[in-house]
């Protein structure tokens, strides 16, 4: 249902009121509605039949309009309104305002609590519009005297409780409340044009329309079945864009008009297949920009939460699949490489405890598997050969363990260096980079893994077998 008063109070009369010319001219509005066909019912007679939904508080059938009306009449003539809010107003008092509503209508539902529950939060609902109804069109009025009689006589209410509730409205606290309440609505960029009916009488007035249009089709088509099939649903980017636009066919506004053709655009692509909703991420969302707020959804009308509409949401069911798999590959880099680092450490770590204990060190194995590997992304030689740690550096070959030990690469040591890419090197290794290639497919004595053979390892700091780097005047070319 919408959440706008079914009542909302007339404006002052044109004749015996003045108003100064600093006040904007009040807008003409709809009466108070009465229901007067109601109050006139012969005893006895049989009560309208409405149908309540007891999860969503919407009610159907044909006096479910009649219903709506009534209930923004029992929320201004059976609650006081210097009660400071709806929870405020005794439990007594809402009690027999259902029995109240039970006593005029015919609720099927109604020995649901959740039926009650929710018809009485509608009429709080009525009752807070009708308060903001009397303070914006009367109590702030600028002639007070003429408005006290006209708002006691029209509304039942004793001049004592409507000069205690002006009291309130006037008062610093409230008016502070008052701001924040407006400078929260000026967020709201996009107004609707919907009248009190709100999405529901949008949607039914919709779902008419395409039953009308199909029992046309059926007809020109010479069709002789008797059933004809119920129209699909409305999408609610379409409810949303027709809630937003005016007669003359132009948007609300600005940002009413950039959403629109948002839908438009994603529509096409949906149709195309380049854009797939998934779980609570249709059109709509990506078109506004932001997710669901928990309390309500959007361009579905009150009483209905995420849950309802969207079915009950997975852990994933929010996450695009193409950002999933992305995650879920970062994560999987990130916990390898958490994963190397602790190893290294505690190697480290035992190694050191042994040379501290006088124990002999483990050999160092022919290939470097099982030794620690240190990642090269990001790596470069500096042009100078000098280390940008130390500075210290000199010509060298690089060979691998065979009989006899092979060049595979002329490269460069650094032996002041005690880590490579912020990881220490172990006590038999030393920093080198390969400046030149000599047999491509050779392994790496200490791979990684972007560098597994020295075809891979041109102008890249790697970890040596210190055994395994000799300076060039040591070998023959």
């Amino acid at each position: 249902m919408a959440t706008q008063s079914n009542s909302p109070p007339p404006p002052p009369p044109s004749t015996g009121v003045t108003s100064h010319s600093s006040s904007p001219p009040l807008k003409r509005t709809r009466k108070a509605s009465r229901l007067r066909l109601l109050a006139t019912r012969p005893v006895g007679a049989e009560r309208p039949l409405v149908h309540v939904d007891p999860v969503t508080g919407k009610a159907d059938g044909p006096h479910s309009k009649k219903f709506r009306t009534y209930l923004g009449i029992v929320a201004r003539d059976k609650v006081d309104v210097t009660y400071e809010n709806w929870k405020h107003v005794p439990i007594t008092q809402k009690d027999l305002i259902w029995e109240d509503i039970q006593a005029e209508f015919d609720i099927p539902e109604a020995s649901d609590l959740r039926t009650k529950k929710k018809i009485l939060q509608t009429v709080g609902e009525r009752w807070r519009q009708f308060k903001s109804d009397l303070t914006s069109k009367w109590a702030l009025a600028a002639d007070k005297d003429s408005v006290d009689d006209t708002v006691c006589k029209m509304y039942g209410i004793s001049k004592e409780k409507w000069t205690q509730f002006c009291q309130s409205r006037r008062d610093p606290s409230w008016e502070n409340v008052r701001k924040k309440a407006q400078a929260v609505q000026k967020q709201n960029t996009a107004p609707h044009v919907m009248s009190r009916g709100g999405y529901e009488y949008l949607e039914k007035k919709l779902m008419d329309e395409k039953r009308k249009k199909k029992l046309e089709e059926a007809t020109q088509s010479g069709s002789t079945d008797t059933v004809i099939d119920p129209p699909s649903p409305i999408k609610r980017h379409v409810k949303w864009k027709l809630a937003r636009t005016k007669k003359t066919g132009d948007m609300t506004s600005e940002a009413a008009k950039e959403i629109a053709d948002k839908i438009d655009a994603l529509e096409e692509q949906a149709s195309q297949g380049s854009f797939v909703t998934h779980g609570r991420h249709d059109i709509l969302t990506a078109a506004i920009g932001r997710p669901e707020h928990p309390g309500r959804v959007r361009a579905v009308g009150a009483g209905i939460t995420i849950k309802q509409y969207f079915g009950s949401a997975s852990r994933t069911s929010s996450i695009a699949p193409e950002y999933l798999q992305q995650l879920t590959q970062q994560i999987k880099d990130q916990l390898e490489d958490s994963i190397t680092e602790k190893i290294t450490r505690r190697l480290m770590l035992s190694f050191s405890q042994m040379q501290s204990q006088g124990l002999a060190l483990p050999p160092e194995p022919d290939v470097g598997p099982s030794a620690a590997r240190v990642s090269t992304k990001e790596s470069c030689v500096d042009p100078s050969g000098n280390d940008l740690d130390t500075g210290d550096s000199y010509k060298c070959g690089l060979y691998i363990e065979e009989y006899p030990s092979r060049l595979v690469a002329l490269g460069r040591v650094y032996e002041g260096s005690t880590t490579i890419h912020n990881i220490p090197l172990l006590h038999d290794q030393v920093k080198v980079s390969v400046e030149e290639i000599r047999d491509v497919d050779a392994p790496i004595p200490v791979p990684t893994k972007e560098v597994k053979v020295v075809g891979q390892a041109l102008n890249t700091f790697l970890a040596w077998p210190t055994h395994l780097v000799k300076r060039l005047s040591e070998h023959v070319f």
